[in-house]
């Protein structure tokens, strides 16, 4: 069986898109808001939330078969690129290796940063850039982690540290200049969180925890790249001030 999990949702029988599993909340008496994040397939993350206030969402989009190989059974290395992978909510059939294209070919989507062939090696959530995954079991390879093509991999978060900076843009965290407008000092980063409630009133608990109580903000993503993962399952978070 293979699925591909464009940001956060996995069904273990069926293809399914969806924004990068994101949250944010704020603390103290702010204001809350949540939205969903968007994609059309192309699209690798989505969460909600604002500089304000928190709130949760995930972006949609297409997802694809697995099917409509490359041919010959070639496996997409690191820095090929491969097409949108179909409609979402079609069973998979076969093991067909997706498609290898051109990255300048306009059916590029995906660009291939890691692959994983056991399902004991580096999660796509510790690859810089890495915002989807196309994952097997029982086939050639574990796990593809991608990113869409044309994304600048050096905003990703994914290995963000303490002292880095990340600004809120819309309802997702890139990595930023320090000295950019609505900035947020990154204090520390944790990884398997629980759920966030919309709000805190008061000091964000999962930063308490952390050794972070000073922090004003809390963000949580993940890349869904395993059986068992869903869009309520973040894999790593950061306390921000």
């Amino acid at each position: 069986m293979v699925v591909l999990v464009l940001g956060g949702i996995v069904l273990t029988r069926f293809l399914n898109t969806a924004g990068d599993m994101a949250t944010t909340a704020g603390s103290g008496d702010s204001s809350s808001e949540s939205g969903e994040g968007s994609g059309d397939g192309d699209s690798g993350s989505g969460g909600s939330g604002n500089e304000d206030g928190s709130g949760d969402g995930g972006g949609s989009g297409n997802s694809g078969s697995g099917s409509g190989g490359s041919g010959n059974g070639e496996i997409a290395q690191v820095g090929e690129c491969i097409p949108d992978q179909g409609e979402a909510g079609v069973v998979v059939e076969n093991l067909e290796l997706p498609e290898i294209v051109d990255c300048d070919d306009p059916r590029a989507v995906f660009e291939v940063l890691h692959v994983r062939e056991e399902p004991t090696g580096t999660r796509c959530i510790d690859v810089d850039g890495s915002t989807d995954a196309l994952w097997y079991t029982g086939g050639p390879v574990d796990a593809f982690c991608l990113m869409k093509v044309g994304d600048d991999k050096s905003r990703n978060i994914n290995l963000i540290e303490p002292g880095e900076c990340a600004v809120l843009e819309g309802q997702l965290m890139y990595r930023a200049d320090c000295g950019s407008a609505g900035a947020y000092r990154v204090i520390t980063v944790y990884d398997n969180p629980g759920p966030l409630p919309e709000s805190f009133d008061g000091p964000i608990t999962p930063c308490v925890e952390a050794g972070a109580p000073e922090a004003t903000m809390v963000y949580q993503w993940g890349v869904a790249d395993e059986p068992g993962v869903t869009s309520a399952q973040h894999q790593r978070g950061i306390c921000l001030n």
